[in-house]
């Protein structure tokens, strides 16, 4: 058995899917708006607060220590100098400069500048912990994450993953 389409609409019909469709077109305009609005709400909250953003996928580099990672993210990336640095993630200008030049020799191309999870410098920096402990505290407490999902996103082992939150709340 074939479907047949009709052959005309009746005039109530044609205004009834011209009514449909301009609403639905409206909704679609409407979102669409709505989008834009919250990404520009997104970007002035972040101007704001003058907050780093540091994409999670720096980290997941298996050739690079966080600190490297970081310093030479925050440094070609975000074209920022040394001595701004080095107040941001509690070190000194030239451990952060010895950790770019080292970080140049084990990786040659760009770090990412995005990722599905971004990270506010302020959760990691100047901090009592190791970089990689705040790193995952801040995964596993403010955003909810599990051990798994952590060891995942940062291409480490669960059980590293498990270590660095327990020393970290051993640190206090």
């Amino acid at each position: 058995m074939y479907y047949m389409a009709p052959k005309s609409i009746g005039g109530e019909e044609q205004k009834l899917k011209e009514l449909l469709l301009s609403e639905v077109s409206d909704k679609r305009r409407l979102l669409h708006q709505l989008e834009r609005v919250l990404s520009d709400l997104r970007k002035d909250v972040y101007k704001e607060k003058q907050e780093v953003i540091v994409p999670l996928a720096v980290f997941s580099i298996r050739e690079l220590p966080p600190l490297q990672a970081l310093a030479t993210f925050l440094h070609e990336n975000k074209g920022l100098k040394y001595s701004a640095i080095a107040p941001l993630v509690g070190r000194d200008q030239r451990n952060i400069a010895a950790a770019c030049k080292s970080a140049r020799d084990r990786w040659q191309r760009r770090l990412p500048d995005a990722s599905p999870i971004m990270i506010p410098l302020s959760a990691l920096a100047p901090s009592s912990l190791p970089l990689l402990e705040a790193i995952v505290v801040h995964l596993k407490d403010t955003l909810g994450m599990n051990y798994h999902d952590i060891a995942i996103a940062l291409a480490r082992d669960d059980r590293t993953v498990w270590t660095a939150y327990n020393r970290s709340q051993k640190h206090g």
